[in-house]
């Protein structure tokens, strides 16, 4: 299954409460956002719910994540495992 960016950009629009015409693959979701560890949370909860993946938070660091391109990588890498 393909992870739409699309859906990562919703999912961040939700949580930062910023227009998803606001938010691109190279958007810093720390920076530009403000997603807090509260978002990040929030983050991990939808990423699971809507992809059907089990994810590790505690895995993952800022870096990881930083951007909906990289969230999108980490997804692709998660589903093939």
């Amino acid at each position: 299954m393909d992870v739409d960016l699309n859906q990562i950009f919703l999912i961040l629009s939700k949580i930062s409460y910023v227009s998803v015409s606001e938010i691109e693959a190279g958007t810093d979701i720390f920076e530009d956002l403000d997603v807090d560890s509260l978002g990040i949370v929030e983050l991990f909860v939808a990423l699971q719910k809507n992809f059907d993946i089990q994810l590790t938070p505690t895995l993952y660091t800022r870096e990881d994540i930083r951007t909906p391109l990289l969230i999108q990588a980490l997804l692709h890498t998660a589903k093939s495992a």
